[in-house]
């Protein structure tokens, strides 16, 4: 089995942990697949983890679930690239490897006064949508 570099980060021992891959993981991981430059088959996996063809085609379906040490076993197996913009996505850094609270902690002014602004218009209209919800709830 080929390490990945992300054996060293401290989530490693976190999700370890854990007996089955969790929807989000899952999730990430087709999202990741589907970028255009990762466009690997089903056969490429295959012969990358060792697996059954039938085990990789069911878990890239949606159709089962793997075990973290197979989940792992499959991240490892990838090419190492596709492992960087695994974990960069899952631990949501951006391609520089900086998280979205280092990015703003290095914002001007000017553009913290946009983000507020965003985050100012985004919670007015969770608000409206949950007092609609609210209000259709009552009235059925």
């Amino acid at each position: 089995m080929k390490i990945g570099w992300f054996k060293n980060n401290l989530f490693f021992s976190y999700y370890a942990t854990r007996p089955l891959v969790m929807l989000r993981e899952v999730i990430v991981f087709n999202k990741v697949l589907k970028r255009p430059d990762f466009n690997y088959s089903g056969a490429q996996i295959v012969e990358w983890t060792g697996f059954d063809k039938s085990t990789v085609s069911r878990f890239l379906n949606g159709k089962t679930d793997l075990p973290m040490s197979k989940f792992f076993q499959l991240i490892c197996s990838m090419p190492t690239p596709f492992q960087q913009a695994y974990w960069a996505e899952v631990l949501n850094l951006d391609h520089d490897g900086r998280s979205w609270r280092s990015l703003i902690s290095q914002a001007s002014i000017a553009d913290i006064e946009e983000i507020l602004n965003a985050i100012a218009d985004r919670w007015a209209d969770l608000g409206k949508a949950k007092a609609k919800e609210k209000e259709l709830a009552t009235v059925y």
